[in-house]
């Protein structure tokens, strides 16, 4: 068999990706394909491979340099020795090492990408999901491989779109150098740049601030105590969520789930109850069901999201940690208070809480009220010294809260989300559900509170998504 050696430049993906339109991907595309895959079928059946300069060689016995053999169609051998120097001491030919093992080690995590070796694998898969697949699939060794070898290509052909959040501006501001060696109008570039390198160059927090948290909010953040991202979440997950919640309101009598209920929150007589036990009436009124969390692998999967948890770790320094959920319909019509009444972190700052807009809300449906700046009215202690409530001293509490709010001359503001954006607020953060004018109007949503995984015991907590949950008992 010939050797292969391609009649077209590979050193720039982007103009090989998509010379013509075969569906969904190019031509060249296709052939690159077809050529991995007999490669694949080389490697797996130990067919004999000529290496240029008529000697025929084993894949499983490649231990002679192979002259001639650059046909890969982005492989760069001194790149590949650079990062691995084990390849040349073990006397194999860097390009068939990488057919061989290097991309099967690749794809097992034992063996970095050699040309992106910081490559953000997670934030691209979050950002491109369906690429997750592939690389299980095996049709790519990593992230960065698609990225390299499709991604790049689709994105300069407009079939695949950049982070809507990657935040250009910012990410320049914080490195000059590579405007001036990419230009600060190569927008694919700066991409390139920020996947395979700038966002290990810049470390998490900055990492954070330019993906998902961007200068502005971080200052906004310090000022007001809250931030808002928007559309964090697509309307196709959202709506899956609501169908999950009355598929669990359909089935709640099996009492499978084991959680509780808060029902008839808008009113005297409030109670909480086993989900099992709940009435139909109760699910058109108020009500807060709590911990699915714990419980749901959906809810999990939201509370949880990689995305969301990369802002919550930059407000927490820390792991977060989800340690309740609470599920609405309708607003909750809660007085105005601060979380720390309830859940307090262990540490000062050592507690956040986001609120999930699963649906558009209006103002006639109870949405949340907010004062910005309230976090930065000194922290109550009841008489016990601690900031965890107590009834009989609640108007005391109260008089502090509207007395520094007064002082302070605090204002506040309405949270009216559209499905998908997602409200983060500081521990002490005052705020309330507003009263519902319309009670035939939704206000779905699901607000889940964070702790820092520093403040608890590992032993706890279980892993999912982008943090933990705590794994406790269901609240009763």
């Amino acid at each position: 068999m010939p050797a292969l050696t391609p009649p077209w430049p590979m050193s720039n993906p982007s103009r090989w990706c998509c010379l013509t339109d075969f569906s969904q991907h190019g031509l060249i595309w296709w052939l690159k394909r077809a050529l991995m895959m007999v490669w694949l079928i080389l490697r797996g059946f130990n067919w004999k491979i000529n290496d240029g300069a008529g000697r025929n060689m084993s894949v499983e016995d490649a231990d002679a340099p192979v002259a001639g053999s650059e046909y890969s169609f982005f492989f760069d051998r001194q790149a590949y020795t650079d990062a691995n120097p084990d390849v040349l001491s073990n006397g194999m030919d860097p390009m068939i090492h990488w057919i061989t093992y290097g991309r099967d080690e690749e794809r097992r995590g034992v063996r970095k990408n050699y040309y992106a070796p910081f490559f953000d694998a997670e934030y691209y898969f979050r950002i491109y999901p369906d690429v997750r697949g592939l690389v299980d699939e095996g049709r790519y060794a990593s992230a960065a491989e698609h990225w390299k070898m499709t991604g790049l290509g689709e994105v300069a052909a407009g079939r695949r779109s950049l982070d809507p959040r990657f935040d250009v501006a910012s990410y320049l501001a914080r490195r000059p150098d590579i405007a001036i060696a990419i230009g600060e109008n190569n927008l694919i570039g700066i991409y390139d740049h920020w996947l395979s390198w700038g966002r290990h160059e810049l470390g998490l927090a900055d990492n954070i601030a330019a993906s998902i948290i961007s200068s502005e909010k971080a200052a906004f953040w310090q000022e007001n105590g809250y931030i808002i991202l928007e559309g964090v979440f697509s309307k196709t997950r959202c709506d899956a969520l609501n169908q999950r919640i009355d598929h669990l309101w359909q089935n709640r009598a099996d009492g499978r789930l084991g959680v509780s209920i808060d029902v008839n929150i808008d009113r005297e007589g409030a109670r909480r109850i086993p989900f099992a036990e709940a009435s139909d009436d109760e699910k058109y009124r108020p009500y807060k069901l709590n911990d699915l969390v714990m419980h749901d692998e959906m809810v999990a999967d939201t509370a949880l999201d990689p995305l969301l948890c990369e802002a919550l770790g930059w407000v927490l320094d820390d792991q977060p940690v989800a340690i309740g959920s609470l599920n609405f319909e309708r607003g909750s019509t809660q007085e105005f208070h601060t979380d720390t009444l309830y859940m307090p972190g262990e540490t000062p700052g050592g507690m956040t809480a986001a609120w999930i807009a699963l649906e558009d809300v209006s103002i006639q449906a109870g949405p949340l009220f907010y004062y910005p700046g309230s976090h930065n009215i000194p922290l109550f202690l009841f008489s016990d010294g601690r900031p965890n409530q107590r009834l009989e001293e609640f108007q005391q509490y109260r008089d502090h809260m509207y007395g520094h709010v007064a002082q302070m001359q605090l204002m506040p503001e309405v949270f009216l989300p559209k499905q998908g954006d997602v409200l983060i607020w500081h521990e002490r953060l005052f705020h309330s559900g507003g009263a519902i004018k319309d009670m035939s109007l939704t206000r779905k949503s699901l607000v889940v509170h964070y702790w820092r995984f520093a403040d608890m015991r590992a032993k706890n907590l279980m892993s999912h998504g982008g943090g933990y949950f705590w794994n406790r008992p269901p609240l009763t």
